[in-house]
């Protein structure tokens, strides 16, 4: 396939394989924003759920007790589908996988109710969704992830219970339902987890932030089974901890941990190798009241970033890594309404990262899903494979793909 951005490739032959480094962040284009996406968009998602080559969206409404499908049209503008999928009462979180092995993206939503449930849609193979089954948790779920828990090669979920101070954990049969897992303890108000390999024993432990009197974040190994063992509880100097990003963020290949620690700001548990977080740096201050982090490479210098969405304010930052775990805050762009939580994707099939985020405020103009495309590429269009650097993989790729564009 030819690829038509090349055609504004204005750099010299001798620049495209100097090797020179020229990632920067470039921020980001204009706030894209679409409504109708219920009462009270909560928490959204992306992946290509009608198998198109594009990133579409998923996002759910906790008042309206709808899930919203966005569809990607040619990575360029987003549709919101007519049909919503009425999942009940309070839905604040989800999670895609493909729960049932048939080679497409499913949807698990925690329903935030006293008598919480988890419900499944599983998607057609055209990215519309069946019904397909409501799960038992604990008392007001609040938030869902997915892995192969147990290593059978099926998606497990996980699912933090505020109430009941616990994680419940629904294995996969394989197809696609659920059996109830091990109920683990917690400590007061669980808000959030994560999932990753952090002791490096190729199994998936669990991370759970605490919001309540404990405020403090949790680490749990799995036994290689689905079984899960406190293994550390780490005190927060400040602030309430609530969302969570596990990536590699000092550059040791470990599993460190990003914290958005209302209203402070946001720490980072460092891994010493073995699973066990054994510094914590911050808090990194922004003008974001932190409640939602995610992680990725957004000034494409090969290092994950992060990026935040801020509790009763209208903004995201961005913070940006030294390539040694240490962070700088680039700035901050506000959004319609207050970013209840955000996912991070290449949007715009270019290469870089993008930022979507679910808004919602007094106002139901507010109610809305925010797409932020980054415009680092722009800064340097020669890095093709989106590195950092120009060099001859660039170039080799570019000739690879020379000629008219379709």
């Amino acid at each position: 396939m030819r690829i038509s951005r090349f055609e504004s490739l204005a750099l010299p032959l001798a620049t495209l394989v100097s090797g020179v480094a020229l990632a920067q962040f470039g921020g980001f284009a204009p706030e894209d924003l679409y409504v109708g996406v219920g009462d009270n968009p909560h928490e959204v998602t992306a992946g290509d759920i009608d198998h198109d080559g594009d990133v579409d969206i998923v996002c759910c409404s906790a008042q309206s007790g709808t899930v919203h499908v966005l569809w990607n049209i040619d990575n360029i503008v987003f549709m919101v589908d007519d049909l919503d999928y009425p999942v009940g009462t309070l839905p604040k979180s989800l999670t895609m996988a493909d729960f049932d092995r048939d080679g497409d993206l499913d949807v698990a939503i925690a329903k935030w109710a006293i008598n919480g449930t988890v419900i499944i849609l599983l998607n057609a193979g055209d990215g519309t969704f069946a019904i397909d089954a409501d799960y038992t948790v604990g008392e007001r779920p609040r938030d869902i992830e997915a892995a192969d828990l147990n290593g059978d090669c099926a998606i497990d979920l996980a699912v933090t219970n505020q109430f009941d101070d616990s994680v419940s954990i629904l294995l996969n049969d394989g197809d696609g339902t659920f059996s109830s897992g091990p109920l683990i303890d917690t400590g007061d108000r669980p808000s959030f987890l994560a999932v990753g390999d952090l002791n490096r024993d190729a199994s998936i432990d669990l991370i759970v932030s605490n919001e309540g009197a404990t405020d403090d974040v949790r680490v749990y190994f799995n036994d290689g089974s689905g079984g899960f063992a406190l293994a550390q509880v780490c005190p927060l100097p400040d602030g309430e901890p609530e969302d969570l990003a596990i990536a590699d963020l000092d550059g040791d290949c470990d599993l460190d941990c990003a914290v958005a620690a209302y209203p402070f700001g946001v720490y980072v548990l460092v891994n010493d190798g073995t699973g066990y977080m054994a510094e914590i740096h911050g808090p990194y201050i922004t003008d974001s009241l932190p409640s939602g982090v995610q992680s990725a490479d957004m000034d494409l210098d090969g290092d994950p970033d992060l990026v935040i969405s801020g509790n009763g304010t209208e903004t995201v930052s961005v913070l940006l890594n030294d390539g040694h775990g240490e962070f700088t805050v680039w700035g901050q762009v506000t959004v319609t309404g207050e970013p209840r939580s955000l996912v991070i994707a290449d949007m715009d099939a270019d290469w870089d990262m993008d930022v979507v985020c679910a808004n919602s405020g007094e106002d139901p103009a507010e109610d809305s899903v925010s797409i932020l495309l980054n415009r680092s590429r722009q800064l340097c269009p020669a890095d093709l494979d989106g590195d950092g650097d120009v060099d001859t993989t660039d170039l080799l790729e570019l000739l690879a793909n020379w000629g008219a564009c379709p």
